[in-house]
């Protein structure tokens, strides 16, 4: 669609299949761009959303006018363009070139910030499952103690009731639970 908006900015509306050459060759710059694009932002992000926007904003505004000079160099080499690249085409073209890129970029920040969020929901919530897990632990570790005295204590009473039977019958079971 960039390279069909680029055909109607640059020539009108007169657009045939003699234009598919350059708008390919369009459409693969513009990926190679965008990529780029994407890398640097990748890099950059982590920290505050303004320096991040910002950070967009200057490569957005550097990648404009240098997209536009590779493609004229571009067209100019394979022989689609009658003249070399000039700085007041290559300006004014840039100029179009900035809303694309800044979509691309703001869209790209978006995802990058999504994905953080994302991964730092996930640590939250396997953060409070170990909590959860640790408080589980901590409980366990009070019950056995105060579990093997009342179980040691009810031996004890059976013996001293003559019960041997029985208190032989809880010890095994106690030992075998153990």
């Amino acid at each position: 669609s960039l390279a069909t908006t680029y055909a109607s900015v640059a020539r009108g509306y007169d657009y045939t299949l003699v234009n598919l050459p350059g708008d390919l060759l369009l459409i693969t710059l513009g990926a190679l761009f965008s990529v780029a694009m994407q890398q640097l932002l990748r890099r950059a992000t982590g920290g505050s959303f303004l320096p991040e926007v910002a950070l967009a904003a200057a490569i957005v505004v550097a990648t404009a006018p240098l997209f536009e000079a590779c493609f004229q160099s571009a067209l100019y080499l394979i022989g689609r363009s009658p003249q070399p690249p000039q700085p007041e085409r290559i300006l004014r073209i840039s100029l179009f070139w900035l809303a694309p890129f800044a979509i691309w970029a703001g869209m790209t920040l978006a995802r990058l910030r999504d994905r953080e969020a994302r991964a730092s929901e996930r640590r939250a919530t396997e953060a409070r499952e170990q909590a959860h897990d640790a408080q589980l632990r901590a409980l366990r570790y009070q019950v056995n103690p105060h579990f093997l005295y009342n179980t040691l204590n009810s031996t004890a009473s059976l013996i001293l009731d003559r019960r041997n039977e029985a208190a032989e019958r809880m010890v095994l079971r106690l030992s075998n639970f153990f």
